[in-house]
């Protein structure tokens, strides 16, 4: 999965808001359900501390990996990730 980075002058370019915004990234956030939120959560937490590599979702749907090179796994429960 490749990530593409848009900056905001890109996609209003004559906004002066965009311009001071300009070296700002723009980050878009699923709208998960509350029990995908508290997975993301605690994923993103795993990452921080070190077993995980990436996290995030893509159609409702929370994915992680252990290795750069790893494949991602999809985490469904808590038990997935206790399983990571």
């Amino acid at each position: 999965m490749r990530c593409n980075y848009v900056k905001i002058t890109q996609l209003f370019p004559h906004s002066t808001a965009a311009a001071a915004l300009a070296s700002e990234r723009l980050y878009i956030n699923e709208n998960l359900t509350s029990f995908q939120k508290d997975l993301m959560k605690e994923a993103n937490q795993m990452k921080k501390d070190g077993p995980l590599v990436s996290v995030w979702s893509m159609d409702g749907k929370i994915y992680v990996k252990t290795s750069p090179d790893g494949a991602p796994k999809r985490i469904r429960s808590q038990e997935d990730l206790d399983n990571v």
